[in-house]
């Protein structure tokens, strides 16, 4: 089975575990009765500037190594988690280190949590519209540049590239005899 299909079934079963065991205290029904994250409002911090600046900076940051961790963009949150042992090539890849990584940024504000401690959450009503917007502009270009990246990379191995060349030469040569 595919490493990828892995994850997502592990994911899966994380996700269908926590909300059977965890419902009461972790999830709440939000609008249109979708569960989301219940964020006790005694451990949120308030806002800092400060803070809010260099976690903007630190996102937008992290946003190039997408192929490594999951990044989840929608209307109401952006998710980002993954293991963070994983972005650092000089890493054994045999290694069992695994340093985790979770954030969620909200319309309230946005949580962190790494190594499954315990989450720092900061009050911050801004900085999530500042984000998708500056996310979705960066996802699109990347997505972009990957596509074409391994459309020619794959032209290249499969010999399409040959073919193609070959075809666009035969249609110009019949173009020109045509005249």
């Amino acid at each position: 089975m595919k490493k990828k299909n892995l994850k997502k079934i592990l994911k899966t079963i994380r996700r269908e575990i926590g909300e059977n065991n965890l419902e009461s205290n972790y999830y709440v029904l939000g609008k249109k009765n979708k569960k989301s994250r219940r964020h006790s409002n005694e451990f949120c911090c308030s806002f800092d500037s400060e803070v809010s600046e260099k976690f903007h900076k630190f996102i937008l940051a992290i946003f190039k190594f997408r192929d490594t961790l999951n990044f989840e963009l929608n209307e109401e949150r952006i998710g980002i988690s993954g293991d963070l042992s994983k972005m650092n090539p000089k890493n054994n890849i045999n290694s069992c280190n695994e340093d985790y990584l979770d954030i969620e940024i909200t319309k309230q504000g946005f949580t962190f949590r790494r190594n499954y401690g315990a989450f720092i959450s900061f009050n911050d009503e801004s900085i999530f519209d500042k984000l998708i917007i500056t996310l979705r502009e960066k996802n699109e270009i990347f997505s972009k540049t990957h596509l074409i990246e391994s459309i020619d990379d794959i032209s290249i191995l499969t010999n399409v590239v040959r073919e193609l060349n070959l075809d666009n030469l035969i249609n110009e040569f019949e173009k020109e005899n045509q005249i």
